[in-house]
């Protein structure tokens, strides 16, 4: 998993301060890439599939309201 550096909430952190804000104040929002198994997933904080699982989801949806 890569962090956002430009993120505003952890531009200006040193140590470790950078951990506690991206847990308690930037957290998902400051994730920019995620690589499983060395295939990227997540690209500039959107997962590659998207489009492919909200239309499986309209589809699981659409199938339990016409039950």
């Amino acid at each position: 998993m890569l962090l956002d550096d430009d993120h505003p909430d952890l531009t200006a952190r040193d140590g470790d301060h950078w951990l506690d804000a991206w847990i308690f104040v930037a957290g998902r929002s400051a994730v920019k890439t995620v690589l499983v198994g060395g295939t990227t997933v997540v690209e500039a904080g959107r997962h590659t599939l998207r489009m492919a699982i909200a239309a499986r989801f309209k589809a699981v949806v659409g199938k339990l309201a016409a039950m």
